[in-house]
């Protein structure tokens, strides 16, 4: 299971992007999620609560010590037992774009249909299940709602579901350039205010629309995530 890093987290500073978009296999996790992985994909005994509550408004009340640490958060498994989780620094790197009030999207090739995983709900995909399951130790912007819930003790952190922290999700096979002019369609965001970070090259593509890729290896990390900022910026200023 790949830790989570120590919270809380502050905002970024300085000059940003209003988009950053990421691809999903082998960027947040290490593994096709529609090749390698058989739903349902779940949490596991005690730490599973937080799944049989979603339709629950209130307090989550935590009964592991693993739980209370945020140490089970970023683990779940599928059908046949096998571990799922972010890469380690994924969990606090998109807290800190939440907490910077950055627009989060997920740009994937992954799901079988075109277009209609944007029409079902958060839990019938996979790479949606996944987004769903896996969760984010913090606190959302905005006022708690019934996908996050709020610790019993200030030392024990809330606990959030993945998912509520992307503000758009473009996932379906076809060219990332589709995307992006469905993403930029949804938002009204330039391209030249957006940088995406994804595993393979062909996907640099998306620079014919003004859009900042950055090349992600073994897993976007805070090292890479400031190099595509900085990338940007020197962009934006030539």
């Amino acid at each position: 299971m790949a830790p989570v890093d120590s919270l809380p987290v502050l905002p970024l500073t300085g000059r940003l992007p209003k988009l950053i978009a990421f691809d999903l296999d082998y960027t947040l996790w290490d593994f096709w999620v529609d090749t390698h992985v058989t739903p349902p994909l779940k949490r596991r005994s005690d730490s599973d609560v937080f799944r049989l509550l979603l339709a629950l408004p209130g307090e989550l009340r935590y009964r592991t010590d693993s739980i209370r640490r945020g140490k089970a958060s970023n683990l779940i498994y599928d059908k046949h037992g096998e571990r799922i989780s972010f890469y380690s620094e994924v969990p606090s790197i998109l807290l800190q774009l939440h907490k910077s009030k950055i627009h989060i999207a997920a740009a994937s090739r992954t799901e079988g249909f075109p277009r209609l995983t944007a029409l079902l709900s958060p839990k019938t995909g996979r790479a949606r299940q996944g987004l769903t399951e896996l969760l984010v130790p913090g606190q959302l912007n905005s006022v708690v709602d019934d996908l996050a819930f709020r610790a019993p003790k200030a030392d024990e952190p809330q606990l959030i579901s993945a998912i509520r922290l992307f503000d758009t999700m473009e996932i379906y096979p076809g060219s990332k350039i589709a995307h992006f002019k469905a993403i930029h369609d949804r938002t009204g965001i330039p391209y030249n205010e957006m940088v995406f970070y994804d595993d393979e090259s062909r996907n640099r593509e998306v620079t014919k629309l003004g859009v900042t890729f950055v090349l992600v290896q073994n897993g976007i990390t805070k090292k890479f995530l400031e190099t595509g900022i900085e990338t940007w910026r020197k962009l934006r200023e030539a």
